[in-house]
């Protein structure tokens, strides 16, 4: 199990090592929307977007 963060600071990780994460600047959370469109897009069923996105994973 991962914790609440885990897939965020990946996320963040891998910007930074692109050179597209200015800390204190850089707002993740608009890629939570647009990942949660492109898996809905793509036919990911939307109970288990909704899970993914859950705190009580």
């Amino acid at each position: 199990m991962q914790g609440g963060n885990t897939l965020t600071n990946q996320h963040r990780d891998a910007l930074k090592e692109l050179g597209l994460y200015v800390e204190k600047k850089t707002v993740l959370y608009s890629w939570k929307h647009t990942g949660n469109i492109f898996a809905y897009l793509s036919g990911l069923d939307i109970k288990i977007i909704q899970k993914m996105n859950s705190t009580s994973l």
